[in-house]
């Protein structure tokens, strides 16, 4: 995962302040009782998986249960029990097919595991996750984190990925240049890509930023299950 300009940036000490005044995401609750914990799927290539347990350590365990899968290999280190099996992981040099098994085997875990948000750390892991999440039911959240000005992999761009490039609820960048490079490039909507940096804050302000985007998604994501459930309920006359 990249730096980020230096926080003077009038951008991200918005996008600082705005999460601090949330504060620490509350408890999930649910007709007047607590709630399972929102689940949190962390995505990433080998490399990027300290990245991804030093957000999870500091989100909230009573609001997420974070879970782990490393797509180029079939398990990842830690706790065990947090960690998600992928039956088929990326080889050194991925093809289509390696791509079509890996997110194929990744979608089955989402549905087993009713994942509320998958956060892929970029690479090789966002073009997995947004086609797994397209493959399940009751379609997960889902967040690519991006470090360059494109979507699809500019040094070897394939149908697949300009395909399914904007196939993500949102877009997590560095830097205000990267956001705009991303809207005028791509065309993506401005609400739909957040700035949250990680050089000049904490580690606990950058995990509450993440902490906040992950709880509007999979609030939003637990609405629409139930609204489709009461919908499937109804007479059809």
């Amino acid at each position: 995962m990249q730096g980020a300009p230096p926080r003077a940036d009038a951008a991200l000490q918005h996008s600082s302040v705005a999460a601090e005044a949330q504060g620490a995401p509350k408890p999930v609750k649910q007709a007047g009782r607590t709630a399972r914990p929102y689940r949190i799927l962390f995505v990433f290539p080998e490399e990027d998986e300290h990245a991804a347990r030093a957000i999870a350590g500091r989100i909230g365990r009573r609001t997420f249960s974070p879970f782990f899968c490393s797509i180029d290999r079939s398990n990842t280190t830690g706790n065990r029990g947090r960690s998600i099996p992928v039956g088929a992981p990326l080889p050194a040099d991925p093809k289509t097919g390696d791509f079509l098994r890996c997110a194929i085997s990744l979608a089955q875990q989402l549905r087993i595991r009713n994942i509320d948000v998958v956060h892929a750390l970029g690479g090789a892991a966002n073009l997995v996750t947004r086609i797994s999440a397209r493959l399940t039911r009751n379609r997960p959240a889902v967040i690519l984190a991006c470090a360059s000005n494109r979507l699809d992999n500019a040094h070897n761009p394939s149908r697949l990925e300009w395909w399914t490039r904007k196939w993500a609820d949102r877009f997590i960048v560095s830097s205000v240049e990267t956001r705009q490079a991303l809207i005028e490039n791509e065309g993506l909507p401005e609400g739909n890509i957040a700035i949250i940096g990680n050089v000049g804050s904490t580690a606990a302000e950058y995990a509450r930023e993440h902490a906040h985007i992950y709880s509007i998604l999979a609030a939003d994501r637990r609405r629409r299950i139930r609204l489709r459930g009461r919908l499937n309920r109804r007479p059809v006359f």
